[in-house]
């Protein structure tokens, strides 16, 4: 089935199926928008059943168990108390079933027998068992509540402990796999409903297997056809229900997961950037967009009603069959006076419990069904983090050691190491100037700016014939760095390679798509295809300041402070450091006008310029700052501030990497990387000494 199928019911130019791809432009933020369709429509191919990533009974159960098997290790005594809690409860509701069906037996002979004395100590046992049976069952289903709940808790924090991580998983997710859709909802959404149904489930199958232990010798006692009928008619009910049923509902329903995320995705994005779309009155855009990802859930959900509905009528008319046969079966041995009404209710009884429990998966197909794709669903997420783990762990693994022994570069990966201040140290100086060589940008042992107001560079020449330039600490090394975008083959940036130490300052300039914003990802650890070797500080050390800073939701201290909020709590000492951080970029008003420790929805109160500026005083409050990397940092800033931004930065951190655009930023910077694209790909550049 392929996605195009409601497709003609839209516009030819609005058909999601159509979005241009128009490549990686990190420079350009109205971007994102149409990168994040275009990973979207990506996924839902992904997910339709002519793709052959197909779900079958074995793959969801496969699914179940990988996804279960943590909590049954590592859940504790908490996870097995509950467990046999359910267990025990479980029991007693099954052994108080049987003991029902054998009163209820002894009321049908009395009935038969016009006997109402024994009628009626038997009513009143019934209802005796019958309070106890409701007890057990109550029991056992808040036993079975609380263990799901225990699960979810577990599952939840162990996905978000890999989501967000010190890994990035969530930003590699993003980069590298559009085929895991939607991970919020996977989290949010999946883990709480397959954690309640896979318990209902597990409790279903628990209750069907003590019923055919406790209750085969009953029924095999009372009459042998109607054991062998039951066992026949579980084994041929079951077969037709899995083999014909089975497979295509779960596959459908796996679909209309993901399909439905995407609606919620696309709607949720409406909500975050309205502001936006209302002044490019794009409404009906949206709103055509919109229905495209609802007829595709409505597509998937017309198919998957043809089938539950055929097997809804299937079901039926085998259960009504099936509620006459022990009468046809026992009825010869009741006109011989082998049997009486009692045993046939009584054998009925059983007989109705036993197919129950043999044909389970057959009854609780539909159920299966969704269980079987949010297991699929939180199977692929954690084999995508654990992805994302080894990535991290084989390309950015820190060294202990003061020098390493570099590898060649693995295909299509980037090695990134943290660089300890000593080694920096120890590293010969390689002369001045640059070397262009095919087209690769090499920047070898820049020399220092004279010292300017506020700035400690050591001063020396570029020219051959001067006094070496003074050593400083390396804070940056590139070693051969091309960058491949994620999707695609040509380069980005070809073969580039510098060193930036202390007191230096790189402006990264050049037309949009030609690779600037990639080159700070690459440092900052996000970017990671290609290949090549980048060393710089310690990550604790650099400080990364977007285009777009992020605003979490809570208080002006909370933002400042993120995502360390540690010893600036509500305190003299702490209020002043972040007023003083405030007022070096000209934000301190906002101070005055919230307060500190209001929540303020601060994506709707701050125009984007003084959310850049709120970016900048999270760096100014940071001590120890080492290398900043500023990526379009100022772009919202008007030339008053930015100027002013850039001061308070160059007194609070000795070397800076920027990404910038306007002229009067060069005055900021000793040096300019400008990069060029070149005809072959990739990118050639020239180095100024500004």
């Amino acid at each position: 089935m392929s996605t195009q199928t409601a497709a003609p019911l839209l516009p030819s130019a609005l058909r999601l199926e159509e979005t241009s791809d128009s490549g990686p432009d990190e420079e350009d933020g109205a971007s994102d928008l149409t990168e994040a369709f275009e990973a979207h429509a990506a996924a839902l191919e992904m997910d339709d059943v002519e793709q052959g990533n197909k779900v079958g009974i074995r793959d969801a159960l496969r699914s179940i168990i990988q996804v279960a098997t943590p909590f049954f290790r590592e859940g504790g005594p908490r996870c097995w108390g509950l467990a046999i809690c359910n267990l025990v409860f479980l029991l007693m509701e099954t052994l108080m079933l049987i003991r029902i069906s054998a009163v209820h037996k002894e009321i049908v002979d009395a009935l038969v027998a016009r006997q109402s004395a024994r009628f009626w100590a038997y009513e009143k046992s019934f209802l005796g068992w019958i309070l106890l049976l409701v007890l057990a069952v109550f029991l056992n289903k808040y036993a079975a509540g609380a263990f799901s709940l225990e699960w979810r808790r577990f599952l939840s924090d162990r996905l978000l402990r890999s989501y967000l991580s010190e890994s990035q998983a969530y930003y590699r997710l993003k980069m590298h796999r559009a085929d895991i859709d939607n991970p919020d909802q996977r989290i949010g959404q999946d883990v709480g409903s397959f954690t309640s149904s896979v318990v209902s489930f597990i409790t279903e199958l628990t209750k069907a297997i003590l019923t055919i232990l406790s209750m085969s010798g009953v029924l095999y006692m009372v009459s042998r056809n109607l054991f062998a009928a039951v066992i026949l008619g579980s084994a041929l009910v079951s077969g037709i229900s899995v083999g014909v049923f089975g497979g295509p509902l779960m596959r459908m329903q796996r679909t209309i997961l993901g399909r439905e995320a995407n609606l919620r995705f696309a709607l949720v994005r409406v909500r975050e950037h309205a502001e936006s779309i209302a002044f490019y009155r794009g409404a009906d855009f949206e709103r055509v967009r919109s229905m495209d990802f609802l007829l595709r859930v409505i597509e998937v959900s017309y198919r998957r009603l043809f089938v539950s509905t055929a097997f809804h009528g299937f079901q039926t008319s085998v259960t009504a069959f099936l509620h006459f046969l022990p009468w046809l079966l026992m009825s010869e041995e009741f006109f011989e006076g082998k049997v009486q009404v009692g045993d046939i209710g009584q054998a009925a009884m059983l007989f109705n419990h036993l197919m129950y429990s043999l044909t389970l998966l057959a009854s609780q197909l539909e159920a299966i069904s969704s269980l079987g794709a949010q297991a699929v669903r939180v199977r692929q997420l954690q084999e995508g983090l654990s992805e994302g783990k080894r990535l991290r762990d084989s390309c950015c693994s820190p060294a202990d050691e003061e020098h390493w022994e570099v590898e060649a570069p693995r295909p299509m990966s980037i090695e990134l190491q943290e660089m300890p201040p000593a080694a920096a140290r120890d590293r010969a100086a390689a002369p001045a100037g640059r070397s262009r060589q095919g087209g690769n940008v090499e920047l070898q042992a820049m020399p220092s700016a004279p010292a300017r107001a506020g700035q400690g560079g050591a001063s020396g020449s570029s020219s051959g014939g001067g006094a070496a330039p003074a050593m400083h600490d390396i804070c940056l090394r590139l070693n051969g760095i091309t960058l491949l975008p994620p999707r695609g083959s040509d380069p980005l940036v070809s073969g580039l390679s510098l060193v930036l130490r202390d007191g230096q300052a790189l402006m990264i300039a050049g037309p949009s798509g030609a690779g600037k914003s990639s080159i700070l990802r690459a440092i900052g650890g996000l970017w990671s295809a290609g290949h090549g070797t980048i060393e710089r500080c310690n990550m604790q050390d650099c400080f990364f300041a977007p285009q777009t800073p992020y605003l979490c939701m809570g208080t002006l201290r909370d933002n400042i402070a993120y995502p360390h909020s540690a010893g600036l709590g509500p305190s003299p000492e702490s209020d002043d450091l972040i007023k003083r951080a405030l007022r070096g970029v000209s934000v301190d008003y906002l101070a005055e006008r919230h307060g500190l420790d209001n929540v303020v929805n601060w994506d709707d109160v701050l125009s984007g310029g003084e959310k850049q500026r709120v970016g900048f005083a999270r760096l100014l409050l940071r001590r120890g700052v080492r290398l900043a990397l500023l990526d379009e940092a100022t772009s919202a800033m008007d030339v008053e501030n930015e100027d002013r931004a850039y001061e308070a930065l160059r007194d609070h951190v000795s070397c800076f990497a920027s990404v910038g655009h306007r002229p009067n930023l060069d005055k900021f910077h000793t040096h300019k990387l400008a990069l060029r694209p070149r005809k072959v790909g990739g990118c050639e550049g020239e180095l100024q000494e500004l």
